[in-house]
């Protein structure tokens, strides 16, 4: 498939494909809700993109995704509260898009996280406050939102937290 195009319908019926790697290949065009039939998907990555899309909320039917990395690609609108159905997530990158709305609090039920950044999304807001406090007390995990006054940081586990926007 020519990659400075939409993403082929085709890619929608590989049941059994376990990673995606999309980064940087100039792929435009939606996040189409057809996602969820990529159901053992693992790694999935499309950052650095001209998706132009919203996160559609069927991406909470991945349920063995483990990272997912759309940075600066281009999403805009709302974080689906559907994100919280992948408790598998250990990363998940949202930077540097045109994401809105508030940080759905299903974010806290991504248990095993250790990486997360939603840091450069001008139009989000909300705290980042229950993803830091879900992280295991034995990870050396990295959460990070935009600078601000308010800081995110944990008490009940070793988290370097940079401050959450909060508006």
């Amino acid at each position: 498939f020519d990659p400075k195009s939409s993403l082929p319908s085709e890619l929608w019926s590989m049941t059994n494909l376990t990673a995606l790697w999309l980064s940087a290949t100039s792929v435009q065009g939606v996040l189409t809700t057809h996602i969820h039939q990529l159901s053992n998907l693992q790694f999935f990555s499309f950052s650095l993109n001209n998706i132009g899309s919203s996160l559609p909320s069927e991406i909470g039917m991945l349920t063995a995704l483990r990272q997912l990395n759309g940075e600066n690609s281009r999403l805009f609108g709302l974080i689906p509260s559907e994100i919280g159905q992948l408790t598998q997530l250990t990363a998940l990158s949202l930077y540097g898009n045109q994401l809105s709305g508030r940080i759905p609090t299903e974010i806290a039920l991504l248990s095993n996280i250790v990486s997360a950044s939603f840091a450069s999304n001008n139009g989000l807001s909300g705290s980042l406050d229950g993803l830091c406090d879900s992280v295991k007390s034995d990870t050396d995990a990295h959460i990070s939102g935009d600078e601000s006054d308010e800081c995110c940081l944990s008490q009940q586990c070793e988290i370097e937290c940079y401050c959450c926007k909060v508006i």
